[in-house]
């Protein structure tokens, strides 16, 4: 059944994440048997994908960077686009939306690489720095259009006041029509983050401590 498989690839991903040495020995063949075009389950490349870029370096970004540039498949293109997006080298997100933003890329890549490297916790200030380098040119392409807001949605990752108080400052000295609301709500929302981090960071904090 579709929910098992579903739940094979979030199970290997965990595993991965936190570290299984075994686990992630298994995610750098599994890219590599993908490189070579072997049949693999494509819930099982994605995760593959992931836990390598998580773990790679340089030379592990420029074979995804190859294969996206390479492959037909619009899900395989999204499969190693969100692999580029979770790498942990600023340097290296940079590079992948930069990608996003170039010829090689579909315009909608470009909302889908921010939105992935700001759910990063490596790669939030790079997507915000990014946004805001790049604000004019987005403006221009996707300015009146129904994706051009969602480009605004991310920064309610943000959980300081200090970021609330860049992102209002930032969007006031650059006004744009249609995202006043997003705007509006994100503001509210990185304040909440903020009140409820103030509130329970550190039970939370000791909490997990009682659990190592």
């Amino acid at each position: 059944p579709y929910s098992i498989t579903l739940m094979r690839g979030v199970l290997i991903y965990a595993l991965g994440t936190s570290g299984d040495r075994e686990t992630l020995i298994k995610a750098q063949k599994v890219f590599s048997d993908a490189l070579k075009n072997k049949k693999i389950d494509p819930d099982l490349r994605g995760v593959a994908y992931r836990l390598v870029a998580e773990n790679g370096k340089a030379s592990d970004y420029l074979r995804l960077e190859k294969l996206y540039k390479e492959t037909s498949l619009q899900e395989e293109k999204d499969r190693v686009l969100r692999a580029l997006c979770s790498f942990k080298d600023k340097d290296l997100l940079l590079q992948a939306l930069k990608l996003s933003l170039s010829e090689t890329a579909r315009s909608q890549d470009l909302l889908k690489s921010i939105s992935f490297v700001w759910a990063n916790p490596w790669g939030r200030y790079v997507a915000w720095e990014f946004l805001k380098t790049n604000w004019k040119k987005i403006i221009k392409r996707f300015g009146g259009g129904h994706l051009f807001a969602r480009f605004v949605q991310p920064a309610d990752n943000f959980t300081t006041e200090k970021d609330a108080k860049d992102v209002g400052n930032f969007f006031k000295k650059n006004p744009a029509s249609g995202i006043e609301r997003t705007v509006a709500q994100v503001l509210e929302q990185i304040l909440s983050n903020s009140k409820w981090l103030e509130r329970d960071g550190k039970k939370i904090k000791d909490f997990l401590k009682t659990r190592n």
